[in-house]
């Protein structure tokens, strides 16, 4: 970041305070030497005018950043620099499956094991962006959940993902964990008598529903093919191709609107 404070000794210092979804302000400066915030803003240190700056803050959404310093030439006075907007977003898809890629295809093989001429079941896991203080970025994925044991061939198998376990900084540059997707697997037919009607592949009307509500990105693991059958068991169809679509219309997680809204509930139905 490169504060720009018209008129001031480019040997000064300046304090640079930032706010997410609002303009940053304060109450004071103290002794020359750290700003006191208004709530909810914070402050982002002391550097030198006559320098570039790299500050961190790992909590995606629109951030509002400006520089104070103080104006010798009039008494010690302070001023400000114009507003400095930064937006951040959460990962999109591509990159999502491109990171957890084999990750994903466990899911699916896991899902294909887990039926048989018994039962089957939809498996699923959340899928994670970790931002160190240093801003260093991860992807790791959740326990595998498991829906439901099916054994009745004209029923649908679902899942009902647990809540994310996120990790919410108190401060912009501490080290988040947030969910970012969730990935489920359907299930195969293949055990299912020939004589069943069959279903079509990819994302169900309550996977879209769920993405769509929540603002998030669905990753469904199913077949290719558009339409799928029983195959009574018999034959190579198992091993069908098949890859990830996503549900709904979001290519990536919402952002924050403002810090508060971190300790809500996003992911929460709506």
């Amino acid at each position: 970041m490169d504060p720009i404070i018209s008129g001031v000794d480019g040997n000064a210092s300046v304090f640079i305070i930032g706010k997410l979804g609002g303009d940053p302000e304060y109450n004071s400066i103290i002794d020359s030497e750290e700003v006191d915030c208004a709530n909810g803003t914070f402050y982002f240190g002391r550097y030198s005018m006559n320098e570039t700056h790299n500050i961190h803050f790992n909590v995606p959404g629109i951030w509002r950043f400006k520089a104070i310093t103080e104006d010798t030439e009039h008494d010690g006075e302070f001023c400000s620099s114009e507003i400095v907007e930064v937006e951040v977003q959460f990962p999109e898809i591509t990159e999502i499956v491109s990171a957890v890629e084999f990750q994903l295809d466990q899911l699916w093989s896991s899902t294909l094991s887990a039926a048989s001429e018994d039962s089957r079941k939809e498996l699923g896991f959340w899928i994670y962006a970790e931002v160190d203080n240093n801003g260093g970025l991860s992807y790791s994925v959740g326990e595998t959940e498991e829906g439901d044991d099916i054994t009745d061939c004209s029923s649908r198998a679902t899942i009902s993902p647990s809540d994310p376990e996120e990790l919410i900084p108190n401060e912009p540059w501490n080290t988040v964990k947030f969910a970012v997707a969730y990935a489920h697997a359907h299930t195969t037919l293949y055990y299912c008598p020939s004589s069943i009607e069959g279903r079509s592949t990819g994302p169900s009307e309550e996977d879209d529903k769920f993405a769509n509500s929540r603002k998030l990105p669905i990753l469904v693991y199913d077949y290719s093919a558009n339409q799928i059958y029983g195959q009574d068991g018999e034959g190579s169809e198992l091993y069908n191709p098949a890859g990830i679509k996503h549900a709904g219309e979001c290519m990536q997680r919402s952002f924050f609107e403002k810090w508060s809204s971190l300790e809500e509930s996003p992911l929460s139905p709506k």
